[in-house]
């Protein structure tokens, strides 16, 4: 949400300064909104789709090492059972006995091996489209004012403010996902938010006159 709500408040922020007609700010938000949700949402089912080529390929990875029965597969599984405080004879005892079955073997690798997380069914389509439209929920913001106030100053100082409120209380719900301290991480993503509206001001200033 947080890219959706810069972009879109950086581009009407610059255009606020050089046009005359909130239908210009207003239809170049809307497509810029429009652009960026479908790169963002194609992007998401794209790192999707990768996380699930690598899920499958670790997994054949797996299936190789099983069919060798190698004794570097064997000593991981031993490890584990010893973080489980197992004896080592107990250890030994436990990876014997499941490596004598291939069909358990094969689905005691698969659930505790790190890089073999199965990805969830759907999840890339889920993942672009939740992507994509928190994108568009974003971007329509700065461009709220521009639709209801007539006068283009009223409405920029009013979309300055509305975004940046957005954008710190994205930032302090993102924290609370990320682990980061909560006034940093907001007033970071507020910040830059700024800092991209104030770029594109001067950018459009010096070349428009």
């Amino acid at each position: 949400m947080g890219d959706g709500l810069t972009i879109p408040f950086a581009l009407s922020a610059g255009l606020s300064n050089v046009v005359e007609s909130n239908n210009v700010i207003v239809a170049a938000g809307i497509i810029a909104v429009v652009a960026g949700a479908i790169a963002m949402g194609v992007g998401g089912v794209s790192a999707a789709k990768t996380t699930q080529k690598e899920y499958h390929h670790n997994l054949k990875q797996e299936y190789d090492t099983l069919e060798e029965m190698d004794s570097h597969e064997k000593q991981e599984v031993k490890n584990f059972f010893g973080h489980l405080g197992l004896s080592e004879t107990m250890q030994v005892q436990a990876t014997e006995e499941l490596s004598r079955d291939k069909k358990y073997w094969e689905e005691f690798i698969k659930k505790y091996e790190p890089s073999l997380i199965r990805p969830e069914n759907g999840k890339a389509s889920r993942s672009g489209i939740t992507i994509a439209l928190s994108y568009i929920i974003g971007g329509i913001i700065p461009l709220i004012p521009y639709l209801l106030f007539s006068n283009i100053s009223i409405a920029f100082q009013i979309s300055v403010v509305l975004t940046l409120v957005c954008l710190f209380v994205s930032g302090w719900m993102k924290s609370r996902f990320t682990g980061e301290r909560s006034w940093s991480a907001a007033f970071r993503m507020m910040l830059t938010g700024a800092t991209a509206a104030a770029a594109a001001y001067i950018v459009a200033r010096i070349f428009m006159g």
